[in-house]
């Protein structure tokens, strides 16, 4: 039993000095990017510009000395880790937790919600299941990969589209088998993620994930796989808990990862194409999920002049979020309420067409609803204006005050494999079957862990 509880206590102590180390990591990039007057605000707190504007260097001091503080925290942390002092290293992620969470998801949007839900939900997880701390985390990991899958079954990864439409394509893969490497991810994700938290399929679950996150290095470079990295390895190179069952999940943990799931899949609810309009981007995953290009059109009119502002982005990870222009627009009327913004947006996802979604005469008096219904932006079927070329996964970004070069053209550029074609012409099985594998598979583990009380 001591040498059980000896090899609990060792686990704990390695998963929180990695997550410190996230911590510090992160909060490395984080002390430069605050700008009180520029923040985009979350839907849940559309005011967050008025509240607690720090500054930074070389106006003040203020930013710097709340991360020395941090820093100082985290310092105390690890100082806890190496001496086995379970309250100063509990204490330390507390604090860190809590203020990453006010930091990126009420402080302001920063973009970078995707990397801290792959920190943020197995330290928490952590945290409060106090029944068995790191079996809580093993759990909330396994359901981050298993949400990962759910974000990817769409067109992008289906049908393959996100990657042929690429200049470069999927490295190292044909066109041609595109559509078979991607729908065997999502297959992956499914089962093996689960297969984690199983003694029998875990060292072959680790060694394919490993192999997972090697190779998304070249999309997608260090920054996520270093954290999963450290994660995976951390919860799962020790054995499994003797007792691995969801009985030894806390009823708080329960609630936790029942709240995780719903903000995932509450898009089902909705009709519209949620890649297109981005209506829960922050409270669930995106990772790759869909190729964006766009143009973004701002007309501002102030005392009748006018100052026109196009937009063009080819880069397939940056998301032609309307909200988040919308924010930007909103930023600009609030500095002058006299200020009138005309505002167009055009967008196209996966290579197919560009469509018009946004076309409004003053965007200042627009609002966005989380939940409601956001009638300035249209179905992407209401207006085609042409074709989008092959782009890259880092793509160009160009700002300029007048006519420019346009990235939409008058003919099809990008073309499906006749593969993709036949995976098109019966989208709707395929997309029922990956949603039912998803859902059956969910069910069952509930069950089958539910179940078993011995």
């Amino acid at each position: 039993m001591q040498s059980g509880s000896s090899n609990i206590k060792i686990n704990e102590r390695i998963f929180s000095l990695c997550t410190l180390f996230i911590f510090l990591f992160d909060f490395r990039s984080y002390s430069l990017s605050i700008k009180a007057d520029s923040r985009i605000c979350w839907p849940h707190w559309e005011q967050c510009r008025a509240f607690l504007n720090l500054k930074s260097l070389p106006d003040s001091y203020e930013i710097n000395i709340l991360f020395a503080i941090l820093f100082a925290v985290i310092i105390f942390g690890i100082f806890g880790v190496l001496k086995g002092k379970e309250k100063y290293y509990f204490g330390s992620l507390w604090i860190l937790t809590l203020f990453k969470f006010f930091y990126q998801f009420v402080w302001h949007f920063s973009g970078m919600h995707n990397f801290e839900l792959f920190h943020l939900i197995p330290t928490f997880a952590f945290l409060i299941n106090k029944k068995d701390r790191i079996w809580g985390a093993q759990v909330s990991w396994a359901i981050c990969y298993f949400l990962a899958a759910f974000v990817k079954i769409h067109e992008s990864w289906i049908v393959g589209s996100y990657f042929s439409s690429l200049s470069l394509g999927l490295p190292l893969v044909p066109k041609i088998f595109i559509p078979f490497l991607t729908q065997s991810v999502i297959i992956f994700e499914i089962f093996l993620s689960w297969g984690l938290l199983s003694e029998k399929y875990r060292k072959m679950s680790l060694v394919l994930w490993t192999f997972f996150h090697v190779y998304s290095v070249v999309l997608v470079g260090y920054y996520y796989p270093t954290r999963c990295i450290l994660i995976l390895y951390s919860l799962f190179l020790g054995k499994l808990s003797e007792e691995k069952k969801f009985l030894k999940i806390s009823p708080l943990s329960i609630l936790f990862f029942g709240v995780v799931i719903f903000f995932q899949v509450i898009p089902l609810l909705y009709s519209e194409d949620q890649k297109r309009t981005l209506r829960f981007e922050g409270y669930a995953y995106n990772m790759i999920d869909a190729n964006f290009q766009c143009v973004n059109k701002t007309t501002k009119i102030i005392n009748g002049l006018r100052q026109e502002q196009i937009e063009q982005n080819t880069s397939s990870m940056h998301r032609c979020s309307p909200r988040l222009i919308l924010e930007r627009i909103k930023i600009q009327c609030e500095k002058n309420t006299s200020t009138q913004v005309e505002w167009i947006l055009y967008q196209s996802i996966n290579g197919n067409p560009f469509y018009e979604i946004v076309n409004e005469v003053n965007a200042c008096e627009l609002k966005f609803s989380l939940f409601g219904e956001n009638k300035w932006i249209k179905n992407q079927s209401d207006k085609l204006v042409g074709y989008p070329k092959h782009n890259a996964v880092t793509g160009n970004q160009t700002f300029q005050m007048q006519a420019m070069n346009s990235i939409i053209f008058k003919d099809r550029v990008i073309e499906n494999t006749s593969i993709q074609t036949f995976i098109l012409n019966r989208y709707n099985y395929f997309y029922s079957f990956y949603l039912l594998l998803w859902v059956g598979m969910f069910t069952w583990v509930c069950f089958s862990n539910l179940r078993s009380k011995k």
